[in-house]
C-alpha cells in the first residue's frame, strides 16, 4: 500500500469516530470498537492518528455496524422502485460512504471517477475527493463551448433511448477510471459508461454503486471483468 493511501485511510477512520460521536456519547464508543476513552479523545482531537491495523478495524466495523444499517433504513421501495433521495442528499452521509468505498477500492488508484447525471453526482463527487481524482459527468445534452464528444447510445429499453455526451478532452488513454452510481438495475447503464470510457482508450478498475439489483451487478462484473461493489443489494 502507497504511503499516502495509508494516510487517507487512517484519516477516513478519525473522519468516522469524529462523525458517530456527534450523536453518541464516548461510553458507547468505548463498547462499540473496544477503545478506551482516552485513546477515541486523542483521535477525535486529531492528537493522534491511529495505526493502519487499528484504522481498517475502525472502518470495517464502521460498515457493518453503522453504515450499511442506516443506508438501508433511508431506502424505500415503491412498485419495484427504490426512492433514495435521503441518502442522495445528506452530504455528511455520502462523505462517509465515500471514505468506506476509498477502503474498499485501495488498490484501484484510480484517477478519475465518471457517473451519469443527475442522481449519482452526489456520491461521484465524494468518492472523487476520497481519491484525489477529478469527477466526469455524462450528460444527455453537448455542453456548451465543447466541440468535441464522446457521444454513446445508452438503451433504457425498446421504446426508450438516450444519448450519453463526454467531453472527448476529459478523458486520456492513461486514465484509471471508477465508475460509479446510486444504484445498478439491468447494468446497462454501467456498461454504457465503459464503453464511453473504452473509446477514450482509458480503463475501467472497478464499479461501485449505493445500491444494487443481484443480476445487474452480477451481469456487470461478468462484462467488465473488475470489482462491483454496492452497499446493499436486492435479489
Amino acid at each position: 500500500m502507497r504511503h499516502v493511501d495509508e494516510i487517507a485511510k487512517r484519516l477516513s477512520a478519525i473522519e468516522i469516530l469524529s462523525t458517530l460521536k456527534r450523536s453518541r456519547k464516548y461510553a458507547e464508543l468505548e463498547t462499540i470498537f473496544g477503545l478506551p476513552t482516552s485513546v477515541l479523545c486523542r483521535y477525535i482531537t486529531r492528537r493522534v492518528l491511529p495505526s493502519l491495523e487499528r484504522a481498517e478495524s475502525i472502518i470495517q466495523l464502521f460498515k457493518e455496524r453503522f453504515l450499511i444499517e442506516e443506508v438501508n433504513r433511508r431506502i424505500s421501495i415503491h412498485d419495484g422502485f427504490a426512492k433514495m433521495v435521503d441518502i442522495l442528499y445528506d452530504t455528511q452521509l455520502l462523505k462517509l460512504i465515500a471514505a468506506v468505498v476509498r477502503d474498499d477500492f485501495v488498490d484501484i488508484d484510480a484517477t478519475k471517477v465518471l457517473t451519469i447525471e443527475v442522481n449519482g453526482v452526489p456520491i461521484a463527487t465524494q468518492i472523487a475527493n476520497e481519491f484525489g481524482a477529478a469527477a466526469l459527468f455524462a450528460k444527455k445534452t453537448k455542453s456548451i463551448g465543447v466541440t468535441a464528444f464522446i457521444e454513446e447510445k445508452l438503451i433504457r429499453d425498446s421504446a426508450h433511448i438516450e444519448s450519453l455526451y463526454l467531453p472527448r478532452y476529459s478523458i486520456k488513454p492513461s486514465d484509471k477510471v471508477l465508475l460509479v452510481d446510486d444504484i445498478i438495475r439491468s447494468g446497462r447503464t454501467q456498461l454504457c459508461l465503459a464503453e464511453i470510457v473504452s473509446r477514450g482508450n482509458a480503463r475501467v478498475v472497478g464499479v461501485f454503486s449505493i445500491l444494487s439489483h443481484k443480476q445487474g451487478r452480477v451481469n456487470v462484473e461478468k462484462a467488465l471483468k473488475c470489482p462491483v461493489k454496492s452497499l446493499f443489494e436486492l435479489r
